[in-house]
């Protein structure tokens, strides 16, 4: 009986180590994630500046 139980709490120790694995890959894409929304964000609001400031200087320009 003692090595069914020992076979049991094996098999949980394993599988609560593999949950443990895969949260941790979770946590990692999710902030690989959040961190390529920000910088494509960031570039948007640039590029974005960037075409106004263009926008201006055409104004400028005699037609």
């Amino acid at each position: 009986m003692e090595t069914l139980l020992e076979a049991v709490e094996t098999a949980i120790n394993a599988e609560n180590t593999n949950i443990e694995y895969h949260e941790k890959q979770l946590a990692y894409h999710s902030e690989y994630h959040t961190k390529a929304k920000e910088e494509s964000e960031q570039r948007k609001a640039t590029l974005i500046r960037e075409l106004s400031l263009l926008k201006e200087l055409l104004d400028e320009v005699p037609a």
